[in-house]
């Protein structure tokens, strides 16, 4: 697994078209931040490819960092997978998909370990391949 260490934290590319994005402890995802994960992103693949968000750490999304995140801005994501530890973590997250399917977010799904949110996303990313070919 290659990482990449960013100001904002890495990113873990699994393969080639998974990235699991881990932001460090307390930061706010804002604008700048955003751009410097979606060039990170679109400069591994410009093949379909899957984004995990792995919040291990507390932190959040500012309104321009959320729709700069939004599919609109990676034509090559077909899916996003967010990973919780808690119940009221995803009882949050839960609560903000209806705000990021309206920012363009259609194929997301929220996961209480990496591991069932990787496996997820090979078989996604196998079933995008497919309706591709």
């Amino acid at each position: 697994m290659l990482v990449d260490r960013h100001y904002f934290g890495k990113i873990e590319h699994h393969g080639d078209n998974i990235q699991v994005i881990v932001v460090d402890q307390g930061l706010e995802i804002d604008r700048r931040m955003a751009l410097t994960i979606t060039k990170a992103i679109e400069d591994q693949t410009d093949q379909p490819s899957i984004v995990l968000v792995d919040r291990r750490n507390d932190y959040s999304y500012s309104g321009e960092g959320m729709q700069t995140l939004s599919d609109r801005n990676l034509p090559h994501v077909v899916a996003t997978g967010i990973v919780v530890y808690s119940s009221a973590a995803m009882m949050l997250i839960t609560s903000q998909i209806g705000t990021m399917k309206l920012l363009g977010r259609s194929n997301i799904k929220v996961f209480y370990t990496l591991t069932s949110a990787l496996s997820w996303a090979k078989n996604e990313l196998a079933s995008s391949i497919q309706l591709n070919n």
